[in-house]
Parts: structure tokens; sequence; C-alpha cells
């Protein structure tokens, strides 16, 4: 008599532990509840004691953000969770246990303080999901499927939707426990281009950049009063880097120290390197940079006369343009998210057009939190 009285207190124990757990969890997905409607019959008893397949977890996330993992394995268990918030109590639970589904080989519950799902192992995946469907009196659920994966922290069993190995998701990562068995589990957010070339849509045409190198001084008002409609003249003028501290030079120029070296910016750089040379003192001539944009019906012949004019070497001209990329990619082992991926100035072909998909490829670089994006067509 005390062994039996002990089972149906472990049991009644047991049972008020899962609706603690129904009722504290915080739901990922909006909440995960059952929908039978109250006229539904009431579950025969079975023979087979449904709570058996109640499996309960600690669970701990793993960090504060979301990771990539590579799924590397295809589709296999079907997770069954509900998106309208309702009651989930012990006998919706053990109706859904009990059920005899076409095409599943064995149900469970899975519980944690951080999530909750049914799993079902299934003979037949497309018979499975119709029969799953088949038992809800409701429309407010997500059906999704297990996959392999791979993980910075190890192994992950990842729940999404249509995912195919080689992909690279977004996921909240889990540690969690069981009878002293640990695994990792994670929720896909979505797919995250992988590498820095994506696809983009090109959303509008700006103009054409110019850029070049300067071995001599020039200044801005040459191109500012010759260049129709310039904008965003960027100029770094050429400069002589002289291997001695505060050394005098005896010309009208811009100079200043750099550790041990003198630099000097200006006019007649020719004749003071000549000058250094003479005196036997090391130096580097470092030569300028200038790029300036112009609208896409520029006369660019013209332009091109006034640049060669001005003693511009080594002139490009490329045409530009904004596109709009995917907000996230990922190098495998962590997520970046492009700052101001919808508005992203980009170097384009000629043959570029609005409303063109092309392939662009991203240089980062990363400043504190924020991540400062080059792209260019390929």
């Amino acid at each position: 008599m005390e062994e039996r009285r002990g089972g149906k207190q472990d049991r009644a124990k047991r049972n008020r532990r899962l609706m603690i757990y129904l009722i504290s969890a915080i739901m990922l997905f909006s909440g995960i509840y059952i929908g039978v409607n109250d006229s539904q019959p009431k579950p025969k008893e079975k023979a087979s004691d449904y709570s058996s397949r109640i499996l309960e977890y600690k669970a701990y996330p793993i960090g504060n953000a979301s990771s990539p993992v590579r799924i590397e394995g295809d589709a296999s268990d079907l997770i069954l969770m509900f998106t309208q918030p309702g009651y989930l109590d012990q006998s919706s639970v053990q109706y859904i246990l009990e059920e005899n589904i076409t095409g599943v080989g064995r149900s469970t519950f899975e519980v944690s303080g951080s999530y909750s799902f049914f799993r079902f192992v299934v003979d037949d995946s497309a018979e499975a999901e119709k029969g799953v469907k088949g038992i809800l009196r409701t429309r407010a659920y997500a059906i999704y499927r297990v996959y392999g994966g791979t993980s910075a922290a190890g192994k992950v069993s990842v729940i999404g939707y249509g995912l195919k190995r080689g992909d690279y998701v977004k996921a909240l990562l889990f540690q969690r426990a069981r009878e002293g068995v640990f695994d990792l589990i994670g929720f896909s957010q979505g797919v995250v281009p992988y590498g820095n070339i994506v696809k983009a849509n090109l959303t509008n045409v700006t103009g054409f950049l110019f850029n070049g190198v300067l071995d001599s001084y020039l200044s801005e008002s040459v191109l500012n009063g010759s260049v129709v409609n310039l904008s965003e003249l960027r100029m770094n003028q050429p400069r002589l880097v002289i291997h001695a501290a505060n050394y005098t030079v005896g010309i009208n120029a811009t100079v200043y120290s750099d550790g041990n070296s003198t630099v000097v910016e200006g006019r007649g750089l020719d004749k003071l390197a000549r000058e250094v040379k003479a005196k036997n003192v090391s130096f580097e001539a470092v030569s300028g940079r200038v790029s300036f944009l112009v609208p896409l019906d520029s006369d660019l012949k013209a332009i091109e006369r006034v640049v060669n004019a001005s003693g511009i070497g080594n002139v490009s001209r490329t045409k530009v343009g904004i596109t709009a990329a995917p907000p996230e990619i990922t190098d495998g082992r962590r997520i970046f998210r492009l700052s101001n991926s919808k508005a992203l100035d980009t170097m384009i072909l000629d043959s570029a057009k609005v409303g063109d998909e092309i392939n662009v490829s991203l240089s980062i670089v990363t400043m504190g939190d924020y991540n400062l994006v080059f792209a260019k067509q390929v």
C-alpha cells in the first residue's frame, strides 16, 4: 500500500511540475499552445503511460546574441508549435501524445523553462505533416523540422523549415540537460548569406566616380572651376617624408612631425627632394590621391580633358549607384550586421541599370559595434 501511495504521489508531483512549466515557460515563438475545442471528445484511457513521453529539460541560452549555424543534415523529426496564446493543460498534452497519427512513429512533448514543443519521429514526412494537421482544431500553429548542424559551440539540432545542406542560419542556441546528458538545440531565425559576395538589388544610379594619382600639388579650385556639377571632391596632396626629426625646410609648405620624421606637403617638393638628397638625408616621396563625383549625364570627354591637363595620373572612372543588400552576412564564426544595408554606395558596371539584381563583393571595416561597408559589383 505504501508503494502504491508513493507512486500516486510521484505522478501527482510530476503533473504539478508540468503545469508549472506550462504556465511559466518563456515561449520563443509567441506562445506554444494547443488548440483543442471544449466540444472535442475526451481521450480514451490507454494502457501506455503517456507521461513517460513528457521530457523535462534544463535549458541555458548560449551567449546573449544569435549565432551562425551551418546546416549539415537533411530534415528529420517534425516539430509542432502554436502561435496564438491560449491554455495548454494536461489533458491537451495527453490528447496529442496518445493520438494515433499516420506517418508518425513516436511522439514526445519537450518542455523547459525557455521553450516547449511537440516532437514527432516520422516514418513518412508528408503523411506525418498531414496527419498532425488533421488532429488539430485550430489554425494558430506552425510546423517545423529538425536539421543537424554545426556551430562554434558544437553540433546542434536546429529547428527550422525549408533548410538545406550548406545553408547558414542565424539561430538562438540553448544548451540543455536531462538526466546527465547534454546537447545543443537551436531555433532558426532565417538563412544568412555566407561570405562577402551576396546578391543585391540596384535601386539607383547616382553618377560617375573619378579617381586619380597626384605627383605634384594641385589646388582644389582648378577642378571646382572647370568640372561642371562636381561633388564630393576629396584630395590628399602629395608629401615628402624626411627621415629626420624637426628638419628645417626652406619652402612655403605645410610641415608637421610624424614620430622621428618630418612631413612636408605643398608646392616645390621636387626642389626640396633634391636638396635633401644632396645632404644625404633619407626621404620618401608619397603620391597624393584625388576623387570626385559627377552626375550621370555629364560630358565625360570634357572632364577627362580637364583631368589630364591638371596633371592627374592613373585616372579611373567608375559608375556608382545605390544597392539594397541583405542586412546580415556571416563568415561562419560570427554574424555581421551591415550598417545601412538598404542604401549601400556601390561601384557598378557600366551596363548595370536600375532594377537589376547583381552580385556585389562587400568589404567590411568594423569600428566597435559599427560595421562600415564598401560594395562593388562583381
